[in-house]
């Protein structure tokens, strides 16, 4: 039995050694439910026991843990931070009465809760992993759409994004004539007022399909793909394009000028109406008119 061994019992237990002395060892519950402080106990107690894979205890967790050098900068600042919160517990780890202080003393220089240094306490000893720290991403339900938005997402799409350019007004007409009036077109009861109707316009507006919608796309890509985003790979041409047209300025300069190339490159202001030049003709050229590039050095 070893340090950090992760054991496996015959009831789908799942256990961490952190600690062997003699006859006894530290060990600590990886199960969710069952899942705790360390605690000692006898070795015959795991007799039997078998060796469980890292992967197995992650897919009962339903995680998968990155190498550290795989996090995102914020993720490993987080996990950096988190472990730094409970280096100073794991020194006390086999005492109850020192970690029980020490976890105290953590909590109050982190301004935090003692039951959150517990949690991150736990989950770094579960999984022997600082990559266990990075905070879980949240996952948001979408709330499903009522009666009332259903109706009006519907009326958006039919008549307000249409060649027809219907104001948002007479969009919201057409709905409650559609939707909110019985047979002798008597307007019901209830219904939704315009400033909801306007509220989830705005909410959920889509430039990209409000241009196409009421201009087509030969409008969209004539007068507004850049203001959307819709050049995107354009515009990565246009960087690989600026980043060898300066590479190659700067071999000519040092080819034609040996002696004073580097002080010429130096004083760099120069160059740039020459490159202004390289950006305009280039951005009229993919797109069929001059873009407005600030190119910095």
């Amino acid at each position: 039995m070893q340090k950090n061994q992760l054991l496996k019992s015959n009831d789908n237990e799942i256990v961490r050694i952190l600690a062997v002395n003699g006859d006894e060892v530290l060990y600590i519950s990886c199960n969710k439910e069952k899942k705790g402080m360390p605690q000692w106990a006898s070795v015959s107690m795991f007799s039997g026991y078998l060796t469980c894979p890292e992967e197995e205890l992650q897919q009962l967790w339903g995680i998968g843990l990155a190498e550290e050098g795989e996090l995102e900068v914020k993720e490993r600042k987080t996990a950096i931070w988190r472990y730094a919160v409970i280096a100073p517990v794991l020194s006390f780890l086999e005492d109850d009465r020192l970690r029980t202080e020490a976890i105290r003393r953590a909590a109050e220089q982190n301004h935090i809760t003692k039951q959150t240094v517990r949690n991150y306490l736990q989950r770094y000893l579960i999984f022997n992993n600082v990559s266990a720290l990075v905070p879980k991403k949240r996952t948001i339900k979408e709330k499903p759409l009522s009666g009332d938005e259903k109706n009006i997402r519907l009326a958006v799409n039919k008549y307000y994004y249409s060649r027809k350019k219907n104001s948002l007004n007479t969009a919201y007409k057409l709905m409650l004539k559609e939707k909110y009036t019985n047979a002798e077109g008597v307007l019901e009861e209830e219904y939704p007022s315009f400033n909801q109707f306007r509220y989830w316009y705005a909410k959920n507006k889509k430039y990209m399909s409000y241009y196409i919608s009421r201009e087509g796309k030969t409008g969209f890509m004539r007068n507004h793909r850049v203001l959307v985003g819709g050049g995107g790979t354009m515009y990565k041409h246009l960087q690989l394009y600026l980043e060898l047209a300066w590479q190659t300025v700067q071999l000519w300069i040092y080819t034609l000028f040996p002696m004073t190339g580097a002080k010429l490159w130096e004083d760099q202001y120069w160059l740039h109406y020459l490159m202004d030049i390289h950006i305009c003709v280039w951005a009229t050229a993919l797109d069929g008119k001059v873009v407005n590039t600030v190119y910095s050095h």
